[in-house]
């Protein structure tokens, strides 16, 4: 008895020295892993020391946003061709999906490779903000839905615009014609009288007041002697009677001594206007004409307006459009022939124009690098005095594309103004110069102009 006792005493003893044991091992077991967790696979510390890049959305949209009446519309660009098609839109605050649809598609955009779908969702007018999403691309950039989206972008443009300062005449004088066809086009905004009459104030500051002519450049310092330019005062000559023309319902005392400034300069390039480019003399002769009436500019309109244009010079920036909105606004009797062939010269710039608009990608005339903007801004100037003439909606859609296309609906998903959007170009790279800038205050008046508009179908 005493014998078994002593055994089963000796097996207990193993069994907790063997217990013991095994609980040792555990804990250096863990101890080494946690070691391990601690330095990282290999024993290596983790570095943390890189950048990640941010992922541009390959679903574009207008960053800013959309007006709730308007036409609405966002493109997906997907590397190759898909069959899922499915897109939901979200709100921002909820997650939750609010509209859904079925994506178009609109081909292979060569340019970047990219296979472009269109999303419409124009029939959804609730304000909010919201963003995209569809399972092979995942989320687009948030935007708003609402009403006066793009009036502190006209305010900063306007705030820019007094704040730069032109190198040269030619900068200056084509400023301010363009502001004076907003305030033809657009008479609702007289906040840019201010900026119009100091413009002019600083342009009759460089007319020499015996002989007419105007110089290049703005005088450096008062003993600086400038160098007359015919272009410039060319130029002078056709802002000044286009101010008279506009001016005389907001101050009459205005009108004749700009009248007498234009007509002065005009006597100066009379007798040159072979060596002056093509627009510009159609711009000063037609200006002047509408505002006087006088048959001896209606002459010298003919004659221009009977030139062959293909084979004219043009200045840089191209100064046809006001000449042909001058004539067709004019209220002196013209010739019904030239009007008609001028009417159908400006409609039928647009109606190519829009044509090219309805089958390219982004609904812009063409696949353009993102630097080019210079081109797509002046044809929207182009876009919008036909709409001014015959108040096409289709005009004033494209009106609005372009907008988006610059307020980030384009390949780069990137807006050209800065601090609009979630990602725009900086200084240097984004439209900064105050020619660029007041056509883009332009396009955006023309833009907003027709945000009211009904949902319209595409051509």
């Amino acid at each position: 008895m005493k014998g078994k006792i002593r055994l089963v005493l000796c097996f207990c003893i193993c069994l907790c020295l063997m217990g013991c044991s095994f609980s040792d091992f555990k804990k250096s077991q863990i101890q080494v892993e946690d070691e391990e967790r601690k330095q990282g696979t290999l024993g290596l510390k983790p570095d943390f020391s890189y950048e990640k890049k941010e992922q541009v959305p390959t679903i574009l949209v207008d960053q800013l946003g959309y007006y709730p009446k308007a036409m609405k519309q966002a493109y997906f660009q997907f590397s190759e061709e898909t069959t899922s098609l499915v897109y939901s839109l979200r709100n921002q605050k909820s997650k939750e999906e609010v509209y859904s649809g079925i994506l178009q598609p609109l081909g292979l955009q060569e340019k970047n490779g990219k296979y472009i779908y269109v999303a419409d969702f124009s029939e959804f007018e609730t304000e909010g903000k919201y963003y995209f999403y569809q399972k092979n691309l995942g989320y687009s950039d948030v935007f708003t839905i609402g009403d006066q989206l793009w009036k502190p972008l006209e305010e900063d443009l306007l705030r820019k615009l007094q704040e730069q300062k032109e190198s040269t005449v030619a900068e200056l004088s084509y400023e301010t014609a363009t502001l004076l066809l907003c305030l033809e086009l657009f008479p609702e905004q007289t906040n840019l009288w201010d900026l119009v009459t100091q413009n002019v104030e600083k342009l009759m500051t460089v007319q020499d007041p015996k002989t007419g002519s105007v110089y290049g450049e703005f005088p450096q310092n008062p003993t600086h002697e400038g160098v007359v330019s015919l272009s410039a005062t060319a130029q002078f000559a056709g802002v000044m009677a286009m101010y008279a023309y506009d001016v005389k319902d907001y101050d009459r005392g205005q009108v004749s001594p700009a009248v007498a400034a234009a007509e002065k300069a005009f006597r100066f390039i009379a007798n040159s206007l072979e060596g002056i480019p093509y627009d510009l003399g159609l711009f000063a002769t037609t200006q002047l004409y509408r505002t006087t009436g006088k048959s001896g500019y209606k002459n010298t309109v003919f004659q221009y307006l009977d030139l062959e244009e293909s084979l004219q010079q043009y200045s840089e920036m191209d100064y046809r459009i006001f000449g042909w909105e001058a004539f067709l606004t004019s209220r002196y009797g013209v010739d019904k022939k030239r009007d008609g062939e001028t009417m159908k010269k400006l409609l039928g710039k647009a109606e190519d124009l829009s044509k090219s608009c309805s089958r390219l990608q982004y609904s812009i005339e063409g696949e353009t690098d993102w630097k080019e903007y210079s081109g797509l801004l002046q044809s929207m100037m182009l876009m919008g005095v036909a709409n001014y003439i015959i108040e096409n909606h289709e005009y004033s859609n494209i009106l609005q594309n372009y907008l988006h296309y610059f307020l980030g609906r384009n390949p780069y998903s990137t807006s050209f103004v800065e601090n609009y959007g979630s990602r725009f170009f900086t200084e240097g790279d984004c439209i900064q110069d105050p020619i660029n800038s007041s056509r883009l205050l332009f396009l955006v008046y023309g833009a907003d102009a027709g945000n009211t508009v009904e949902v319209l179908e595409e051509s």
